[in-house]
């Protein structure tokens, strides 16, 4: 055969499919290397199955576990090994014909699985303390996680709690750490984290576990996930909080010191009272933060609380005292989830930072011209040659008084992305619909061709737009026409040179 240098193998199987690429690890040392990555990137643990069981003996050997890069784990297994350990009989308690039944069970379990690994980590899980015992084992010798993702709430209290081996995870390499946790099990799990020297994104998404005591939110809060938050500043690039109920972080917020490199805040408010809690805390916060801030996304949530529909425009009247004498004065990015997120509260926050935008997604609602007509034209005091420079948009109704409008308020625009529901001939007709047997095809034809006419009349030649993709904002259907779509924005956008 002939030798082949490894960098020109890994630049073929870059032209291979991945389920056919996985079936070749036995051509040589380079496929078998790219295959185990692939298989073993990404391990997830979560219930207690044969599949489980397989992957902890595997990853038992190093030259395995060296390539486990994303970690996740729930550890809802603990859980069944406590209701087994609970609702089981002991050995001596059970009967003669139990006792059989076990050992029946163990030899097929032995016969199942075929290793004496793989049947000694079965013995372990029988008790919660095994359980431990074998995930220390384990993910001690997962040196090299860049990813670790977190899910630890609605487990009830036991006696030999989890926290050992997660935090075991927690290694030098680690650069994103992921947690839907509940508050009461965040206190167990930062208070023995240490140091994070490296950490540079934070997501958390907190919970409320149930409990007959009350539980003091806020000491939790302020004595130790700040200061757990407070020792990644030195590395901490981006930020993410999100609440499963209504609560107060206004002392988190508040006790939260500044953090030099924090580019990207992202933050999801409860749409229900009290939201995030005192808004001057979020306000203090995004003002020790203006130096540094370029991307912030913003949403709104509704997983719990007065339902999903909440008292008439709260989480407006909730920004406006957040970001009253709030200045961002270097945000490039303002992403915002409009589900849940009122429509006026996302032009008032482009009113206050358009000036320094070059990207704006404003996705999740239907826009109308008119929204979509007030939200550009914040951007009208903008030079050609400063200003928006990508816009991500939809659903929405494409017309071609629309596209005028894009063209006329945003000329320095180099990306546009329109998430498409229907077109339209001119602005204001109703789409025309019928059945059809291709759900990708429902909109007339006759009203599409119409629209197209009215397009060919266009041509924008001071339209800086280099790059231009649409898409059917309903997935997974495309976008009727899309191709002939694409032919025509490029006959009528002379900059372009990309179209997706």
């Amino acid at each position: 055969m002939i030798d082949i240098p490894h960098d020109i193998w890994l630049h073929i199987a870059q032209f291979i499919p991945l389920l056919v690429l996985r079936n070749m690890f036995s051509l040589n040392r380079t496929f078998f290397d790219i295959v185990m990555d692939l298989r073993y990137q990404q391990v997830s643990f979560a219930y207690l199955n044969t599949r489980m069981i397989r992957t902890l003996v595997r990853l038992k050997d190093p030259a395995v576990a060296k390539r486990v890069r994303v970690l996740h784990i729930h550890p809802y297994f603990v859980k069944q090994v406590l209701e087994k350990e609970t609702t089981l009989p002991t050995w001596r308690s059970k009967s003669i014909r139990r006792k059989f039944e076990d050992i029946a069970c163990r030899f097929r379990d032995l016969k199942l699985f075929g290793k004496t690994d793989e049947f000694r980590l079965i013995r372990s899980f029988q008790t919660s303390d095994g359980v431990v015992e074998v995930m220390l084992d384990v993910l001690s010798g997962l040196q090299n996680i860049t990813d670790y993702h977190i899910m630890w709430y609605g487990l009830p209290t036991i006696h030999q709690s989890p926290t050992p081996f997660l935090v075991t995870a927690f290694q030098p390499n680690l650069r994103k750490l992921s947690m839907e946790v509940s508050l009461e099990n965040l206190e167990k799990l930062v208070s023995v984290t240490g140091v994070l020297d490296n950490l540079e994104e934070l997501d958390i998404f907190f919970r409320v576990d149930g409990s007959d005591s009350p539980v003091d939110h806020t000491a939790i809060m302020t004595n130790y996930l700040a200061p757990f938050i407070n020792h990644l500043h030195p590395t901490l690039q981006y930020f993410a909080i999100q609440s499963w109920e209504p609560l107060d972080f206004s002392p988190l917020f508040r006790a939260l010191q500044f953090f030099p490199v924090l580019k990207r805040f992202s933050i999801a408010i409860p749409n229900s009272s009290p939201h995030l809690g005192d808004p001057s805390g979020l306000r203090d916060l995004l003002t020790r933060q203006s130096e540094t801030l370029r991307h912030l996304t913003l949403r709104c949530t509704q997983f719990s609380g007065a339902g999903l529909i909440a008292d008439e425009n709260p989480v407006h009247e909730w920004m406006q005292k957040v970001l009253c004498d709030v200045t961002i004065a270097g945000l490039q990015t303002l992403e915002v989830g409009l589900g849940l997120f009122p429509i006026e509260t996302a032009i008032m926050c482009l009113q206050r930072f358009a000036k320094t935008l070059l990207s704006l997604v404003l996705t999740g609602r239907y826009l109308t011209y008119e929204q979509i007509s007030t939200a550009v034209s914040t951007f009208a005091h903008c030079h050609a040659d400063a200003g928006l420079k990508t816009l991500r948009l939809g659903p929405l109704t494409l017309s071609p008084q629309l596209v005028d409008l894009l063209a006329e308020k945003l000329p320095g625009l180099g990306r546009l992305e329109l998430l498409i529901r229907e077109v339209v001939p001119q602005e204001g007709d109703l789409p025309v619909y019928y059945i059809a047997p291709n759900p990708d095809h429902n909109q007339d034809e006759d009203q599409i061709e119409l629209y197209f006419t009215e397009m060919e009349k266009r041509f924008y030649p001071y339209w800086m737009l280099r790059h231009i993709a649409l898409s059917r904002s309903s997935f997974p259907y495309s976008l009727q026409y899309q191709l002939q779509h694409m032919q025509l924005f490029a006959e009528c956008v002379p900059t372009i040179q990309c179209l997706t």
